[in-house]
């Protein structure tokens, strides 16, 4: 799945779409596109599929993070996430996921959930879970 086609407003001003979700979005695409710069580079274990199924699962956590309810159903929502990422990072031979990823990766996951009001910014939901 390709991240750019799902972001709803692709301007950069306030007046072209401009939401949270626009924002989250553009931080995925952003992040696919160092990590796919960085695979040209140095030939890792991984390939652009791989890269592609690590923005594709952080995109469909955004979209069920903002369809969530509840903190306990929004809590779930990150547990999936990270444990689905845990499994692709490891099919990659823990190369996938590296530490400028990590602290990406998090911050987009903990800033969707607190947007909607389920932890502060500044709490990391993903600790419990996450491998990398």
């Amino acid at each position: 799945m390709a991240v750019a086609s799902c972001t709803p407003g692709t301007g950069n001003s306030p007046q072209a779409g401009y939401t949270a979700d626009s924002v989250l979005l553009r931080q995925v695409r952003e992040l696919e596109q160092s990590m796919l710069s960085y695979m040209r580079r140095a030939n890792p274990s991984y390939g652009q599929k791989d890269v592609r199924r690590c923005a594709a699962i952080i995109t469909r956590y955004l979209e069920q993070m903002d369809r969530s309810a509840a903190v306990a159903q929004g809590m779930e929502v990150v547990k999936a996430a990270i444990l689905e990422l845990n499994a692709l990072n490891e099919k990659c031979d823990g190369q996938l996921i590296e530490t400028e990823e990590r602290e990406q990766i998090a911050t987009i996951i903990i800033n969707a959930s607190a947007r909607k009001g389920y932890n502060t910014p500044d709490e990391d939901i993903t600790e419990p879970w996450r491998e990398w």
